[in-house]
């Protein structure tokens, strides 16, 4: 029975050594090994190229299980193995009839497509050399800034860009739009200072910068490479890719010109471009002065001188009451061209009589002589007609001449009223007269005391008295609203300053005003309260002394007397 358990704890202890017979010594990139992407590629199921872990052992019969992604191939090579396993592959299980077991190797490094890793197995007969894994965190910098970084052919991100790497060499690549491509590598050892390593790029730059000009004339439409710019001679490009460009200049009136021009790295470019014109001198006068279109656009009133491409043309002369003169012409290019355009009116006329005759006639507000009238060729529209003679109402009226037409206008004048009525003042006048020398003839007649009718009229310092009292009172009234009001609003605001929190100071010094404002306001209304009293006195005072008018009837009429009272 000890037998046995001996021989049981002795394969116990024996496979536990066996199993500790296995490590491995080291795990890192291969950057500059094509194995994997280019020499000898092997796909997974899902058609992507596996990543080739080549296992650097001095020992032969190993086995290999992969986790849930497995292993794709191994295949044995002298002095180490090469297992292709799918990207993604977290941990690996190494088996040997001798040497025992490594379970569950965990990678230290992400497994990617295409990328070639070397892992160090050793056995127990093997030294035991064990270099630490120290992971850098390796900034990817580049001025300017924003280019895409890609290590070891991976596109990892944007510059300023953080990795964390392995020690190991790398190959790196940064592009950017309008900037040469910078490629090279780098070695983390991972004894770098506080596990740090910075990698800088300085991009030079792939775009320069062009001008255009145009002659005889600037302002013209510029094109790159057919694409139209937003903008005209002199023409400013800046960031303009660097290479050859095809420049297309156009302009109204001239002939459209491309050349090549060369764009440098960095450098300016200039270039002047002379156009050649197709337009053609152009003059054009109306009779009378006209409006002139052409192509339908307004140009001128009167006449126009200009430029005009060559082709067939449409010129018109517009004018209010006119037939339009309208010309289709054919432009040549090289002859000039002198047009004039004629308008000619649309007419009408007028009959014009009166009652009485020999009357003026006048036409927006011109003579054109006496009635009876006839006015023809007029224009057509609208018109203001006036006919006026001395000692009648003048006639105003609005008239409307038609084309080819004649209106007959017959005005019967009216008798001016305002010499009738300076007739009727003048006979007014002197019935008035006779009134007069009526009285004067006439006896004194005795008074009659009892129809005496007193109307008072008070003296000038009872309406000067009134007048302030009303003053006063007024001026009373106000100041006390304004204290009232300055009171209340002092109460409201102490009220809010007592809950107010971020604008204490502003509502403090609102109330605070206030409240000085409501004294002064109450002060004032008492002064003026004591003037109104007083001028109300003064004014009572005044009132004793009045001017009564007497009227006095007598049997033919009556008379007036005047009488003061104290």
């Amino acid at each position: 029975m000890r037998y046995i358990l001996f021989l049981i704890i002795s394969i116990f202890c024996f496979h536990s050594l066996w199993a500790q017979n296995i490590s491995v010594a080291s795990f890192k990139v291969l950057p500059t090994d094509l194995d994997a992407r280019v020499n000898f590629p092997v796909k997974d199921q899902n058609g992507d190229v596996c990543a080739l872990i080549k296992v650097v052992t001095t020992e032969s019969g190993f086995s290999w299980d992969g986790d849930q992604l497995g292993i794709v191939k191994v295949e044995r090579k002298v002095s180490e193995y090469w297992l292709y396993v799918p990207f993604g592959a977290k941990k690996l299980t190494i088996n040997h009839a001798n040497l025992g077991q490594l379970r569950d190797y965990r990678y230290p490094l992400a497994i990617e497509k295409a990328v070639v890793y070397e892992m160090k197995v050793l056995s127990g007969q093997e030294k035991k050399t064990v270099i630490p894994v120290n992971p850098t965190w390796v900034t990817m910098r580049s001025n300017p800034e924003g280019a895409d970084v890609y290590i070891n052919d991976v596109l990892r991100g944007k510059t300023p860009l953080p990795i964390k790497l392995m020690p190991g060499k790398y190959t790196y690549r940064l592009e950017k739009p309008l900037y040469r491509r910078d490629a090279g590598n780098f070695e983390v050892s991972g004894q770098e200072k506080d596990g740090k390593k910075d990698v800088l790029s300085d991009l030079k730059p792939a775009f320069g910068t062009i001008k255009i000009n145009t002659s005889p004339e600037q302002g013209a439409t510029v094109l790159i490479d057919d694409i139209e710019t937003d903008k005209t001679t002199p023409f400013i490009g800046e960031r303009i890719k660097s290479g050859t460009h095809i420049i297309t200049v156009k302009k109204d009136q001239f002939q459209p010109k491309s050349i090549e021009i060369n764009v440098k790295d960095g450098e300016t470019t200039e270039e002047t471009i002379t156009l050649i014109s197709t337009a053609v001198n152009l003059t054009i006068e109306t009779q009378p002065v006209a409006d002139i279109f052409i192509d339908g656009k307004f140009v001128s009133n009167g006449k126009y001188q200009g430029k005009i491409q060559a082709g067939l043309t449409t010129f018109e002369a517009k004018k209010e009451s006119y037939y339009t003169d309208k010309k289709d012409i054919e432009v040549r290019q090289g002859e000039p061209l002198n047009l004039i355009l004629t308008v000619q009116p649309k007419q009408g006329n007028v009959n014009i009589l009166s009652n009485p005759i020999d009357a003026k006639v006048f036409l927006n507000g011109q003579d054109k002589g006496i009635t009876p009238l006839t006015l023809q060729k007029l224009l057509i529209g609208s018109y203001e007609l006036k006919i006026e003679k001395k000692g009648y109402t003048s006639s105003i009226k609005n008239i409307t001449v038609e084309e080819d037409k004649t209106i007959e206008i017959n005005e019967t004048l009216v008798g001016d009223k305002k010499v009738t009525a300076k007739a009727q003042v003048e006979e007014k006048r002197n019935e008035k007269a006779k009134d007069q020398d009526f009285i004067k003839d006439q006896p004194k007649t005795q008074i009659l005391p009892d129809k005496q009718i007193d109307t008072p009229k008070y003296s000038a310092d009872y309406y000067k008295y009134k007048k302030g009292k009303t003053t006063w009172l007024i001026s009373a009234i106000v100041s006390a609203g304004v204290g009232t009001y300055s009171y209340l609003q002092s109460g409201t605001y102490y009220d809010q300053y007592q809950t107010a929190t971020t604008d204490a100071e502003s509502i403090f010094n609102k109330a605070k005003l206030f409240n000085s404002i409501s004294p002064v306001a109450f002060a004032v209304a008492g002064l003026c309260t004591v003037e109104f009293i007083l001028k109300s006195g003064k004014q009572s005072k005044a009132k004793k002394q009045t001017i009564g008018f007497n009227v006095v009837p007598t049997p033919d009429g009556a008379f007036f007397g005047l009488a003061y009272r104290f």
